[in-house]
């Protein structure tokens, strides 16, 4: 799967990292369910939520998919990322010291997508678009493109 990570207020960006979503118990979290304050938040659980299977393909631009697109803030900045739990992210405890306080941008009803990249000369590489039905989180300036979609 591939994880984009976007680091506010610290100068730094990294988009379409490498790598698996980790969890920590190290990490610290708000938010258990990553449905506060979020409109139309349901009572789907985290192991209900599920997604198309087109989805699950990791191949070249393929999109990146996880239970939450995570928003993480903490004394020396925030950072963004998905992850398969909406508390924690741990690519951000990893870029950002300090006690970290994470919500989910998706409702509990929701899961999040990362589709794109950085265009390619030729049109080498086509990635595959944000599912239909999704709304838009968030953009980084190497075009990966960051929705939350509908559990099915």
């Amino acid at each position: 799967m591939r994880i984009g990570m976007w680091l506010l207020g610290v100068g730094l960006v990294a988009a379409g990292c490498g790598g698996e979503a980790q969890k920590s118990g190290a990490e610290q979290g708000s938010n258990l369910n990553g449905s506060a304050g979020k409109p139309g938040a349901g009572s789907v659980s985290s192991s209900e939520c599920t997604w198309p299977a087109s989805l699950d393909d990791a191949g070249p631009g393929a999109c990146g998919v996880g239970r939450a697109y995570v928003n993480c803030t903490g004394p020396s900045g925030g950072c963004l990322c998905l992850s398969d739990d909406p508390t924690t992210c741990a690519a951000c405890a990893e870029q950002l010291p300090g006690p970290l306080t994470c919500v989910s941008e998706c409702a509990a009803n929701e899961y999040a997508v990362s589709c794109g990249g950085p265009p390619q000369p030729g049109g080498g590489l086509v990635y595959q678009d944000v599912p239909a039905g999704c709304h838009s989180v968030g953009a980084t300036p190497g075009g990966n493109q960051y929705a939350c979609c509908p559990c099915q």
